[in-house]
């Protein structure tokens, strides 16, 4: 398994083009195991998205538009803490030379796997459209495990062309919660990546 398409630093694997995409190194390889048993031991849930239903918002699995499995991190605080001081260390530099800007907070991390049995994907969408995430303005996915682990699984912003990004283990890419992304489905294997959004 396996594929030549992979990135470093947020730079896409193949096709040119560029969507604002800031990539960093995120946390060490000690984490990202915690961080991936963490979820193999923990509380997952089919990962949905929110609706009207009866006139009110409620949080629907939809396998149409994603397959998606996640733990949020909160489950284990220790790990939440490490993790988190590892991130803002190495990320609020590049965030404030990137953007000029300066994260007023975050929400809370979540750990999410995209799994090869159910070509795990994430359909077309943007992360603040709605009156619930208005306030994400950048998006944050740390990748957990090797792109040779899995087929598929990249990211792509097709607005502005047909690049993939498939950063290594431990490499964050950071982008616009405005910008149209997808998760390209996962043919074998699994990714592990964790994901969180950041506030004004």
């Amino acid at each position: 398994m396996g594929s030549s398409a992979r990135t470093a630093g947020g730079r896409p694997a193949h096709g040119g083009g560029s969507a604002g995409v800031v990539g960093a190194q995120g946390v060490a390889p000690r984490i990202l195991r915690s961080l991936i048993a963490a979820h193999q031991q923990g509380k997952t849930f089919a990962s949905g998205t929110v609706r009207m239903v009866a006139g009110q918002r409620q949080l629907v699995e939809e396998s149409h538009y994603k397959r998606r499995v996640d733990l949020l991190l909160s489950e284990h605080p220790t790990l939440a803490t490490e993790t988190l001081g590892h991130l803002t260390q190495r990320l609020r530099p590049e965030l404030k030379k990137a953007f000029h800007f300066e994260a007023a907070g975050l929400e809370p991390l979540k750990i999410a796997r995209y799994d090869g049995e159910n070509q795990g994907f994430f359909a077309p969408h943007r992360d603040n459209n709605t009156r619930e995430t208005a306030r994400r303005c950048f998006a944050l996915t740390l990748n957990l495990n090797d792109p040779a682990e899995y087929e598929g699984g990249a990211l792509r912003f097709p607005e502005y062309s047909s690049a993939l990004y498939r950063p290594a283990a431990g490499e964050a890419l950071v982008f616009s919660g405005s910008h149209l992304h997808e998760v390209t489905p996962v043919r074998q294997g699994q990714r592990y990546v964790l994901i969180t959004f950041f506030w004004r």
